[in-house]
Parts: structure tokens; C-alpha cells; sequence
């Protein structure tokens, strides 16, 4: 059984798509475990792109690219609006339970950059609703696709949305849960 979240907590936020690509997101702690290194890295190789981190922590130093702006804590509902005014959600962590966060974006109608680790798998499905990287170099080369092929922004975010309905959904998951223990307590 999966996680999910309140998808129509989602309903009343704004989703803006953008034809090109002009921004990149992700939420969450300056920690570790995100990796502010390698999200740094990307923003160093794409200095025309806006990179915007959603949250505050302990490595916000390793984020020096000039074109990142750190948002500070917000909210969950500012947070989410942020969120959705971007164009692509990317998360470089280097290990992940399941993402809510992406599970969020993906509610959002975000394409996903993410590193190809347990968790982040279980929200993307690689070149369908985004990418999953494995290095700098892997994240830098689905960057270009999307400047490249911008139809595939679209493509993504409905993908993303989609997937988010089919997997994500916590109240269709819970009655599948109710339907299960029903079958097996008679």
C-alpha cells in the first residue's frame, strides 16, 4: 500500500506552465541528505535559469551559484504556491523514504529531475513525468532535453498530474486499504 497526500488540499493552488524552460524548484532542509552540492552544481552549468530552494538549514553555504535564491522557511500552503510557479521540480538527494515533497510536485504538474535513488523512483517514471539522474553530468544533459524539446515540459507535467491521481491519491488508496481488510476479515 502506498503513501499519498490530500490531493484536493492542491485543488485551489495556481499551477503556472511556462512554454520554455525558466525555473527550477525544490523543497525541503539544507541538509546532507539533499545534497546542496550536487543542486549547486546543476545552477553553476545553467547560469540563465533561475534556481530556487524552498527551505533554510545547516548547509545553505554550499549553495553559491548566483542565480539560486533561498526562500528561508515558508508555510506548507506558501510553500506549495512557491512551488507551483516554477517550472521543474528537481531533487538531488542522495536517499529518499517517498518523497512527499515530490509527490507534491507531482500533484502540481512538475516534470521531475531527480537523483535516481529508492523514494524518488516511486514518483518518477524515467522520461515519462521526468528524469532520473545519476550524476551532474546525467542531470545537466535532461536540462538541455528540456530547453531543447520544451513540448516535453508539457508532456511531463500532465504525465506528473496523472500520476499523482493514479498512485498518490490518499483517500482512493485508504478505501483500497478498507477494500483489502474487508476481503480478508470474513
Amino acid at each position: 500500500m502506498r503513501n499519498g497526500i490530500n490531493l484536493s488540499e492542491l485543488e485551489n493552488i495556481n499551477v503556472s506552465s511556462n512554454s520554455n524552460l525558466k525555473s527550477i524548484v525544490t523543497l525541503g532542509r539544507i541538509s546532507a541528505q539533499k545534497n546542496p552540492k550536487l543542486f549547486n552544481a546543476v545552477a553553476e552549468k545553467f547560469p540563465d535559469l533561475k534556481f530556487v530552494w524552498i527551505g533554510e538549514g545547516e548547509l545553505r553555504h554550499l549553495l553559491t551559484a548566483s542565480n539560486i535564491e533561498i526562500t528561508g522557511w515558508l508555510d506548507r500552503e506558501s510553500a506549495l504556491k512557491q512551488l507551483a510557479t516554477h517550472d521543474v521540480y528537481m531533487q538531488t538527494s542522495l536517499w529518499e523514504g517517498l518523497p512527499f515533497t515530490i509527490i507534491e510536485a507531482i500533484a502540481l504538474q512538475k516534470p521531475i529531475l531527480a537523483t535516481n535513488v529508492v523514494g524518488n523512483k516511486d514518483a518518477v517514471s524515467h522520461q515519462h513525468n521526468g528524469f532520473l539522474c545519476g550524476n551532474l553530468e546525467e542531470f545537466e544533459n535532461a536540462i538541455n532535453q528540456l530547453q531543447s524539446e520544451p513540448e516535453l515540459l508539457k508532456t511531463f507535467a500532465e504525465q506528473s498530474q496523472k500520476l499523482a491521481y493514479e498512485k498518490f491519491d490518499r483517500d482512493k488508496n485508504f478505501r483500497g486499504l478498507i477494500e483489502i481488510y474487508s476481503k480478508h476479515s470474513h
